[in-house]
């Protein structure tokens, strides 16, 4: 196997980590929308103009496409053409990439296993919010749904590496 198609393989396992990142960011743009859609000034006051973070999550959005559609022209951006050809033993990607999808799966469910926690309990406090208004209890079941997607991505990363590397590989060859 070639350098290029490690750093493909890194670039697609960076992309996931992105994903997750995107997540994270979803009930903010939907909530940026409806405040400008709305643009009710008691949600505006003492935030930002709610179209301020739209181009960071849109330019989020076209690095994830552009890193999950394009790992090895990605990949070629950052290597040099002498680094393109090197080759590299077989058995060292195949544990590489598994190592690389357990990290990003860790890491994913060290974030979303206390996001699950502070969403639940909000969950429970909903019938004592004195603002309980459909945006704020729509804000809130999105992020409790990004969540469990992030928890379920993290647990495929994590126990489920050894079957990802081979959808991987297919899907590369």
């Amino acid at each position: 196997m070639k350098t290029i198609d490690i750093v493909a393989v890194a670039v697609k396992i960076i992309s996931v980590f992105l994903i997750y990142k995107f997540l994270n960011s979803v009930p903010d743009i939907f909530e940026s929308i409806g405040n400008w859609l709305d643009t009710n000034p008691i949600l505006l006051v003492g935030h930002k103009n709610p179209l301020m973070m739209l181009p960071v999550y849109i330019s989020q959005f076209i690095i994830l496409v552009i890193a999950l559609c394009f790992p090895v022209g990605v990949a070629r951006f950052f290597l040099s053409k002498k680094q393109l050809n090197t080759t590299i033993e077989i058995d060292v990607v195949e544990k590489l990439e598994v190592a690389g999808s357990v990290i990003v799966g860790i890491y994913m469910l060290s974030q979303a296993v206390p996001d699950l926690v502070f969403d639940l309990a909000r969950v429970l406090q909903w019938p004592d919010d004195q603002i309980n208004n459909d945006v704020v209890v729509s804000k809130y079941k999105m992020y409790l749904l990004m969540t469990v997607v992030q928890i379920l991505i993290g647990i495929t990363l994590t126990f489920g590496s050894k079957g990802l590397v081979k959808l991987i590989n297919s899907a590369r060859n």
